[in-house]
């Protein structure tokens, strides 16, 4: 068995190292990839409802129409990634380094919003910011620049 197939049937890839790693389409709820380093990583139209990825570098990951409710990316490196149409309620990015990421269409069924959470600590710059925001969206003390 493949690293890869051992990872996507664990459900683990905490503090890994697996670059270019390819899951497109896959069931990973609750996948565990804590301080792991996925640059290059493709989750496109993945279920990873409740993921972890904290602290984990994930630059240049492609996220598209991903299921991403409830997942951590506190503290994570996001540098170039790509979130279009993913569905990011409840999502966590408070700290991570959001440096020219796409949240292009991130809207939730029947025009919805998809709330994540960013703070002061969340590094916004050249990053596709487009989305609903609505009384549930949490930008506490977030600085967006460009």
């Amino acid at each position: 068995r493949s690293i890869a197939e051992q990872i996507v049937a664990t459900r683990d890839a905490a503090g890994r190292t697996l670059l270019g790693l390819r899951c497109e389409g896959l069931d990973l709820t609750g996948f565990q990839a804590g301080g792991a380093v996925l640059r290059d990583a493709d989750f496109r139209r993945c279920r990873l409802e409740g993921a972890d990825f904290g602290e984990a570098n994930l630059s240049n990951a492609r996220f598209r129409r991903a299921d991403l409710r409830g997942a951590n990316f506190r503290s994570a490196d996001v540098e170039g990634a790509d979130f279009s149409g993913a569905d990011l309620r409840g999502a966590d990015f408070r700290g991570a380094l959001l440096t020219a990421v796409s949240f292009f269409d991130v809207r939730g069924e029947e025009g919805k919003t998809k709330v994540a959470r960013f703070d002061e600590a969340t590094q916004f710059e050249k990053t596709a910011l487009v989305m609903l925001v609505d009384e549930q969206a949490d930008f506490v003390r977030a600085v967006l620049g460009i």
